[in-house]
């Protein structure tokens, strides 16, 4: 099962805290792509989550991360191989900071049931900045290429809307990643916050008939993978973050 989570970096962390360590620890996912990662943050996690190793690449000014948790013993061994990808390309640069948002992956092996190295899963986080999807995607494409085993989660950033880069068919996705709630199935409630339109209620917005849509938070997976659950397991308007918990379960 794989998770994506961005846990909000601003000066409420210590009042969300428990209800993150919470809700990662109910959710119990095998690896959770987190954005948002502040260092005391991170550190928390490490100290209260002891099932899970978390690997980690920042921005280069020591303020923010993005990252993976790793459930200890469920896969063969520790990460294979950590691959940090950064790009100056606009939607994996932050116009803020003027810094490169990293793309964090990590190649696991799947565990057999007489505990031998099986199938390869690699899985990514990414924290896109809101801009070029299509391109990108693009890039993303060339630089992780089209791994059976490739599951890109994380925080997407986009419009509210319909957006054409991830209609089936759109040259960046086409052949290469589906995502996993629509695949599912699933039909995700409205979780409104602030009002109508934010963070957590794109986030939360899903189509019943499997449409894509205003999303921001995603599970995207190589076809060689079904989703046969997707679900919130723990809601934005909790006071866990801007984001929800998103958790899909995969078959290979």
């Amino acid at each position: 099962s794989v998770g994506t989570l961005n846990l909000l970096n601003d000066p409420t962390w210590p009042h969300r805290r428990e209800l993150v360590v919470t809700a990662l620890a109910d959710a119990d996912a095998d690896v959770v792509a987190l954005q948002e990662v502040s260092y005391i943050s991170a550190g928390d996690l490490v100290e209260s989550l002891p099932q899970y190793d978390f690997i980690g690449a920042d921005r280069g000014d020591g303020t923010q991360l993005t990252g993976l948790l790793v459930k200890k013993g469920r896969f063969c061994e520790k990460g294979e191989t950590t691959f940090v990808y950064t790009s100056t390309t606009t939607g994996l640069y932050d116009a803020d900071t003027q810094r490169p948002r990293p793309v964090v992956c990590d190649r696991l092996h799947n565990r057999t049931e007489d505990g031998r190295k099986g199938s390869a899963v690699t899985v990514c986080s990414v924290h896109i900045s809101g801009e070029n999807y299509e391109g990108v995607m693009a890039e993303l494409r060339v630089a992780l290429g089209n791994e059976a085993g490739l599951v890109l989660a994380g925080d997407f950033n986009q419009l509210p809307g319909p957006n054409p880069w991830m209609q089936p068919g759109a040259p960046a996705f086409e052949g290469w990643l589906d995502d996993a709630f629509v695949e599912a199935g699933v039909v995700v409630p409205m979780d409104c916050v602030d009002g109508p339109v934010n963070a957590a209620c794109m986030a939360m917005s899903t189509s019943p008939e499997g449409q894509f849509d205003s999303r921001i938070d995603l599970v995207l997976t190589a076809p060689a993978f079904t989703a046969v659950d997707a679900h919130v397991a723990a809601k934005a308007s909790t006071g866990l973050s801007d984001h929800p918990l998103m958790v899909t379960t995969l078959v290979q």
